[in-house]
């Protein structure tokens, strides 16, 4: 690199992946390789500029005390969808909108709890209400019971899909489920895990999975070769301790690399080239020493990184360089978050949103 060597050896494979570290943000370097007899056209590469830690965090509720939210969708600053359980004086709801100036409660069919939201367009949604696919076509909200259909699966926990023409839903007891636009069909997932997230990019497709109970199995799932394979499984509950992993909670997927958080750890997974190209102690070496139980994960970029504490309303974000926490945000307990450009919503108890100040 430049003038520095950064690596020799003999080659015994066709490929060879080479890390250089310790490199400046946004800066050019210029590479070349050189054989016994032969040597490399010169390439160069601009290395990712960091982006801000500096946000603005304030709270927001809805409903009263009892009320508890359990996903969101950021569609823009302006258009933002939570879910999940919200009481009033008067009655109860499952769901709300954003539009920029104030939340309209809904209530989707006769009620009941909505954990998980897919938005792709204003006329196409999909939630999970009480554990069943439900979708609203920009006229009526229909509700699947895949029970009485003949699909016996235990409830849904979470989904994600490229479009309503394919899209999947997971939940307890290694229950997975396919949408192809027409019919549903129950996969074989080859564990009986509770399936906690599913997240994909195109037709790369992850799936995290644990349970409470001690000790179990925690997995990561990918879909490969027309089937559900096992990435990882690991026995340990809570921590890195004793394994090199702790239970594995959540997953996003970004330019063909997942992003697995799991329990100590932030594993990086290349997709690709079916590997585990990277795991860091989030309380040791490149992540500040943290007691936090940090147990979501959104992925803006490699550079763009944002976690999320369930239980003291604590934020991490990664900046290309460096981890920084902010722990002193809130008291409040948090289930979800979704991150978009400069706009980042937690929910739980109650709305946490944070602005970048760039």
């Amino acid at each position: 690199r430049n003038d520095s060597l950064i690596t020799s050896g003999t080659i015994t494979e066709n490929q060879i992946i080479i890390t250089d570290e310790n490199l400046e943000p946004n800066t050019q370097y210029s590479y070349k390789a050189y054989s016994k007899n032969d040597e490399s056209e010169l390439v160069t590469a601009i290395t990712m500029d960091t982006t801000s830690h500096n946000f603005t965090w304030t709270i927001d509720t809805l409903g009263i005390y009892g009320s508890s939210l359990r996903d969101v969708a950021i569609i823009d600053e302006n258009n933002i969808w939570v879910v999940g359980e919200i009481k009033t004086d008067t009655a109860n709801y499952n769901a709300a909108h954003w539009d920029g100036e104030e939340w309209e409660l809904t209530k989707v069919l006769l009620g009941g709890t909505a954990y998980a939201i897919k938005y792709f367009n204003e006329d196409d949604i999909w939630i999970i209400l009480e554990g069943m696919p439900t979708h609203w076509d920009g006229t009526v909200w229909t509700f699947y019971h895949l029970q009485n259909m003949g699909i016996k699966i235990s409830p849904l926990n979470s989904i994600w899909g490229s479009s309503s023409d394919d899209i999947y839903f997971v939940g307890d007891n290694g229950s997975i489920v396919h949408y192809d636009g027409s019919n549903f069909e129950k996969m074989e997932s080859g564990t009986d895990v509770d399936l906690v997230e599913i997240k994909g990019e195109d037709d790369e497709i992850l799936v995290t999975g644990f349970n409470w109970k001690t000790p179990s199995p925690n997995i990561l799932l990918r879909w490969k070769n027309g089937k559900w394979n096992e990435i990882l499984k690991v026995y340990h509950a809570n921590t890195c301790e004793g394994n090199p992993y702790g239970r594995i909670q959540s997953v996003d997927v970004y330019n063909g690399i997942g992003y697995v958080l799991a329990s100590d750890c932030l594993i990086m997974y290349d997709i690709e080239r079916d590997s585990i190209s990277e795991h860091t102690r989030l309380d040791e070496g490149k992540f500040v020493q943290t007691s936090e139980s940090f147990h979501d994960i959104k992925v803006l970029n490699h550079n763009d990184i944002m976690l999320f504490d369930w239980s003291n309303g604590a934020i991490a974000h990664y900046n290309g360089i460096n981890w920084y926490i902010d722990d002193k945000v809130t008291d409040h307990y948090f289930r979800k978050g979704d991150y978009k450009s400069d706009v980042a919503y937690i929910v739980g108890s109650s709305i946490l949103v944070g602005k970048r100040n760039n």
